[in-house]
């Protein structure tokens, strides 16, 4: 009986291994030509950073999102939507450069491209704009 309870015990602890190994980080960077001295593109950059850090491929109380939007969609992140694009652009083994921030008036524009990079080829999957406002 011992025996059974520690394989069970292994294949689990080897489940939850495999889950994490799994896990999507989205390494970002600024394309050239964004400018690095305006402290306030660089705040929405380090918000878009985390943002996608922090499993965006995964439905939770993500802290980096809207609450409103949180309690009004049970995905309320479209690139992580399932319909929308299947398996969801973050599924895809993806690297994001931010290509610009756009200024608005209550609000940032984020404009990134999704890519592969293959033998130091990038091969370009989507170009998406976010909203980053600031929630008083």
């Amino acid at each position: 009986m011992n025996f059974i309870k520690n394989k069970v015990f292994q294949i689990t602890c080897l489940f939850f291994f495999v889950l994490e190994l799994n896990a999507q980080i989205i390494e970002t960077k600024l394309a050239p030509g964004v400018d690095e001295t305006n402290t306030e593109f660089m705040e929405i950059f380090d918000l878009w950073k985390s943002y996608l850090k922090n499993s965006p491929d995964k439905i939770y109380d993500n802290p980096y999102w809207n609450l409103k939007e949180k309690e009004s969609y049970k995905s309320y992140d479209l690139l992580n939507s399932h319909g929308f694009l299947s398996p969801s652009l973050y599924g895809l083994n993806v690297k994001n450069v931010v290509l610009y921030i756009q200024k608005e008036k209550n609000f940032h524009v984020i404009v990134s491209e999704y890519y592969w990079l293959n033998q130091e080829e990038m091969y370009p999957l989507a170009i998406t704009k976010v909203i980053a406002k600031k929630m008083i």
